[in-house]
């Protein structure tokens, strides 16, 4: 009886056991084939299924599926797993199904061939080891794959890869080439955008984004293109300052380079640099390169304005030194240098020029021609008293009229009345004078000569006028007084003759294309043409 009991309790083992075996062998038979076929795909083949059949153990045949072969592991009831949406929306993700974990397949390539810096070698290897080992946690796994995929150390990887043309298609697909190409209709819709206001002198930003003018031009051109549209109304537009500003720079030293690009293939070159306050107080040091091209063209490129506390010779040669070596220019093959009449810039003994002369003896130096005609006009029209208190005078009345809307209103309408001189159909306005250009005040006089009349009667006018306040009426009165002098009426008219004849050789010498044999041209016919004024009938004319 005991020996029956152990029979039966025997051959129930046995069963259990064969069970046991089988399961085992189904278990490790899924490897293998996924080894075999590591990207299988269902196919419509007839070869659907496929029959193991073990004869050792005389068991029946395992079939099994391509279906069951490209199944996951068993999970327990619950668990969370690999999403395939994650592998179209980040194709370098690569998933392995037999240690159910997820890798990142650039940056895994990047440490078997040691394509990238040794620092990002040891990030990935220690602080990124998860993406190279395998990362499992589902619960945070579309946000760790996207900060993982924005992380410096994977860009890294993908610019390494992107160099080897024979793995680049890897990194794509359909969808993201698509993607790719709707951002860059967008960037280049933004590109242009900044380009056009940077052009026209307007300001990008305003008090609010989305009252900018940026923001305002890309909406324009988002009703001609949907892609542009529906870019401009997302969250992420790459619309901040800083990037405002570096898109800015990026044009600004495509622009610097292309110039500098033309300076040295002409390779000889002369500098031109003036300094000046801008609005907010500050001095700016302005930078220009002076060249001719192999047709014997004339051209003149500005580098840039460089702000500077001082104004010493020092400072100021420092400084263009600084200027003309960072954009690759070397001073061996500058062959002049022209500043104003300062001592700092043409100071003989410590100025610029002479440190740039006494370092390259080459530069030769020449006072703007411009600037040295301006000096001439000025000292002449200062050291004659009425000269000077003509301009006085005829810059107090200008002022006088403009300072007031209601005067100014008055004046026009005065003038309006008596049809007094009209320019194109439109009355000419009254022009204060030029503070620093002597040459360009031209206008000013000629406008003021032409409405001298109509200025004596409206002062005459206000003086008398009992419903103006105290303080126009007796100003009024002072330039009325001042303006019936013959001197001042006969000073304005000799410098009207004057600049008249001065102003076109002023704009000639400004100009880009001119020389030092025409330049010396000009300031010989403008002093021929002063004698012959006063040795002709037009003198007597004039007087």
């Amino acid at each position: 009886m005991l020996l029956h009991y152990r029979l039966l309790i025997f051959q129930k083992f046995q069963g259990l056991l064969s069970r046991v075996k089988c399961c085992k062998r189904k278990r490790n038979l899924q490897p293998n084939l996924f080894a075999f076929y590591p990207t299988a795909q269902p196919s419509d083949s007839s070869a659907s299924t496929s029959e193991v059949t073990d004869n050792t153990d005389n068991e029946p045949a395992i079939v099994i599926s391509e279906a069951h072969m490209l199944s996951r592991p068993a999970r327990k009831p619950g668990n969370r797993t690999f999403q395939a949406s994650w592998k179209i929306d980040f194709p370098w993700v690569c998933y392995d199904e037999v240690n159910d974990v997820a890798r990142c397949e650039v940056c895994t390539w990047a440490v078997q061939h040691s394509c990238v810096t040794e620092r990002t070698l040891n990030a990935l290897k220690h602080r990124y080891t998860c993406w190279i080992e395998g990362f499992n946690d589902w619960r945070k796994g579309r946000a760790a794959i996207r900060k993982h995929g924005s992380s410096e150390i994977h860009r890294e990887c993908v610019s390494a890869k992107l160099n080897d043309s024979s793995r680049a298609a890897d990194l794509v697909t359909d969808i993201s080439v698509s993607k790719m190409k709707e951002n860059r209709i967008a960037l280049n819709a933004l590109f242009d955008a900044i380009c056009f206001l940077g052009r026209q002198g307007l300001a990008l930003r305003g008090y609010t984004e989305e009252n900018s003018n940026l923001v305002q031009s890309l909406k324009l051109l988002g009703k001609y293109n949907d892609t542009v549209k529906n870019w401009i109304s997302r969250k992420t537009r790459f619309l901040s300052a800083e990037i405002q500003n570096e898109i800015l720079e990026s044009l600004a030293l495509r622009v610097l380079r292309h110039e500098i690009h033309q300076v040295k293939a002409a390779r000889l070159f002369s500098i031109i640099s003036d300094e000046t306050a801008d609005v907010s107080n500050k001095e700016q040091v302005c930078i220009c390169i002076r060249y001719v091209d192999d047709k014997f063209i004339i051209h003149e490129s500005f580098i840039g304005l460089y702000e500077t506390c001082e104004t010493s010779s020092a400072t100021l040669h420092k400084l263009i030194q600084s200027a003309i070596t960072s954009v690759g220019l070397s001073f061996n093959d500058c062959r002049g240098q022209s500043y104003d009449g300062a001592a700092n810039m043409s100071g003989h003994l410590s100025g610029v020029q002479a440190r740039f002369k006494e370092m390259y003896p080459a530069m030769l130096y020449v006072h703007c021609s411009g600037h040295n005609l301006n000096l001439a006009i000025q000292d002449t029209f200062r050291n004659n008293t009425d000269a000077a208190n003509s301009l006085a005078t005829l810059n107090g009345v200008v002022n006088f009229i403009k300072a007031s809307p209601k005067r100014l209103s008055m004046f026009e309408n005065f003038r309006a009345s008596e049809n007094d001189f009209v320019v194109g159909g439109r009355y000419s306005a009254l022009r204060p004078l030029c503070p620093t250009r002597w040459a360009m005040r031209f206008e000013a006089i000629d406008i003021f000569i032409k409405n001298y009349d109509t200025i004596l009667n409206w002062l005459q006018t206000v003086a008398t006028d009992s419903s103006m306040d105290g303080k126009s009426r007796s100003g009024a009165r002072s330039f009325l007084l001042s303006l019936e002098k013959f001197s001042i009426f006969y000073c304005l008219n000799v410098m009207h003759m004057l600049l008249e004849k001065i102003q076109p050789a002023h704009r000639a010498i400004q100009s880009r294309s001119i020389n030092i044999g025409r330049c010396y041209e000009l300031i010989e016919n403008l002093a021929l043409s002063f004698t012959e004024c006063l040795n002709t009938t037009e003198k007597s004319t004039f007087f």
